[in-house]
């Protein structure tokens, strides 16, 4: 005689246990990755933060402080120093007020006396005393960074005798470098680059550029260099002229720190706002016009 086996079913809740746990395993497997996803996420902003202050760090080894003014902002190479515009001597309230047009301009000591031209549009200089490797010995001479802009020009009046265009001031301001220095600029001479070159977590700054040694032209016995950087942001134009003597040592970096000085200009992006004192936002340089 054969026994019985009698199968019993299994309970729903054992059947359903193992569906749990699955489920769970699921949950902590994929909060598990998203933890290892936040802290990828996290070492890569903690990488680019890194990288930017490296940055910043760079610019404070080798720059001057922010020097801001109407919409403008620069930081120039360790050592150069700011050069004052010149203050108007106070007014004796029982002269007469002079016509507009009729008072003698003042004497700027921001303007190059060792060239035969006024710049145009001047919004603020800079010099310093640099070291030169001359053949014989080593000397000091006299380095300049000028910033020039067309802003002001927008708030002389058109019938203003000698008035420079504010749109075509660039080319004017070019032009007239090229008659006092007796060189010659062809449109292939310039070349477009942007600053920084090699570093993408700052708004670039892009410029055309152009350097020459005039051939025929000693200033206090030397030759000098001269770097034009021309940029556009709207209707603002600017041009940062750089002048160093040609035999610079090298021990003042210059070749390291314009580059890093270019990167932070900042011009107003409406001219004609500024030139009235109105607000004028800022920004990075734009595209100037080729010549």
């Amino acid at each position: 005689m054969f026994e019985t086996q009698v199968c019993c079913p299994v309970p729903a809740t054992r059947s359903a246990l193992p569906r749990m746990w699955w489920i769970r395993l699921g949950c902590l497997a994929w909060l598990l990755s998203a933890v290892g996803c936040f802290e990828k996420t996290y070492a890569d902003r903690m990488a680019v933060t890194v990288k930017l202050y490296e940055h910043i760090d760079l610019l404070n080894r080798n720059l001057n402080p922010d020097w801001a003014d109407g919409g403008f902002k620069l930081r120039t190479p360790l050592g150069f120093k700011f050069i004052p515009k010149p203050v108007p001597p106070p007014r004796d309230p029982k002269d007469p007020v002079p016509a507009p047009g009729t008072e003698e301009p003042l004497d700027d000591p921001r303007q190059p006396g060792y060239l035969g031209i006024k710049l145009p549009g001047m919004v603020a200089a800079w010099s310093k005393n640099v070291s030169v490797d001359e053949p014989q010995t080593t000397t000091t001479r006299k380095a300049y960074i000028y910033l020039l802009s067309n802003v002001a020009l927008f708030a002389v009046s058109p019938e203003e005798p000698g008035r420079i265009d504010p749109l075509k001031f660039q080319e004017h301001t070019v032009n007239l470098l090229a008659g006092d220095l007796g060189v010659q600029f062809k449109e292939e001479d310039w070349r477009r680059e942007d600053f920084p070159v090699d570093f993408k977590l700052v708004p670039k700054v892009t410029y055309d550029r152009m350097d020459f040694v005039p051939p025929e032209r000693m200033f206090e016995e030397t030759k000098m260099t001269f770097k034009l950087f021309i940029t556009s942001q709207k209707d603002t134009q600017a041009i940062l002229l750089i002048v160093y003597p040609d035999l610079t040592s090298s021990s003042e970096r210059l070749s390291e720190r314009i580059p890093l000085c270019l990167e932070t200009l900042q011009i107003p992006d409406n001219a004609a706002a500024a030139s009235t004192g109105a607000p004028a936002a800022g920004g990075g340089g734009g595209n100037a016009p080729a010549f």
